[in-house]
C-alpha cells in the first residue's frame, strides 16, 4: 500500500477582527457537533456558541489561519491576574494537526503578556484529556447553561 504524506500548511495565529464573527460561530458549532451530540441538543447549544462583534472587540480573540482558512480560534477574558480561556475551538478538518495545542500555547503567551499568572476554563467533558495534556488540572465543576455538570480546570502560568 502506497501512503502519501499529507502536506500540512503552515498556520499563523493572528488577532480576529469583527468580520470574523460569523465564521468563528460556525466553526465553534461544527467543532462542538463533531463530538456526536444530537441535532436537537446542538440546536439548543448553538444559542450559547454565538460570537458577537462586541465579544471580539472587547476581548483578546485570536484565530489560526491556514491557506486563508480559519483553522481554529480562542477567546480570553482577563480578570486581574487570572485569564479565563472562554473559547478554544478547532475546525474538524484540522483535528490532529496540532492546531489546538498551538492556539493553547498562544493563549498562555497572551495571558502572561496581559499580566495573568493563572489560566482557568470550564471544559466540555470531551476536551478534558486535551487540557490535561496541556498541563491543566481539574479544580472543581460548574453547571453549564445546558444543565450539564462540567469540569473547571486551571493552571499557573
Amino acid at each position: 500500500m502506497n501512503l502519501q504524506s499529507q502536506r500540512i500548511s503552515p498556520i499563523s495565529v493572528q488577532r480576529a477582527n469583527t468580520e470574523d464573527a460569523p465564521m468563528l460561530t460556525r466553526l465553534a458549532i461544527a467543532s462542538k457537533a463533531s463530538w456526536g451530540y444530537s441535532s436537537e441538543w446542538m440546536a439548543e447549544a448553538s444559542v450559547y456558541l454565538q460570537i458577537s462583534t462586541e465579544y471580539i472587540t472587547r476581548n483578546p480573540v485570536y484565530k489560526a489561519v491556514s491557506d486563508g482558512e480559519i483553522a481554529g480560534w480562542y477567546g480570553l477574558l482577563l480578570r486581574d491576574d487570572t485569564a479565563w480561556l472562554d473559547n478554544l475551538w478547532v475546525a474538524p478538518a484540522f483535528f490532529g494537526q496540532g492546531t489546538g495545542s498551538r492556539l493553547f500555547r498562544h493563549a498562555v503567551e497572551i495571558a502572561r503578556g496581559e499580566g495573568a499568572t493563572r489560566l482557568e476554563l470550564g471544559s466540555d467533558s470531551n476536551a478534558v484529556g486535551f487540557y490535561l495534556k496541556m498541563g491543566m488540572q481539574i479544580t472543581g465543576e460548574r453547571l453549564s447553561e445546558m444543565g450539564r455538570t462540567l469540569p473547571l480546570m486551571g493552571m499557573e502560568i
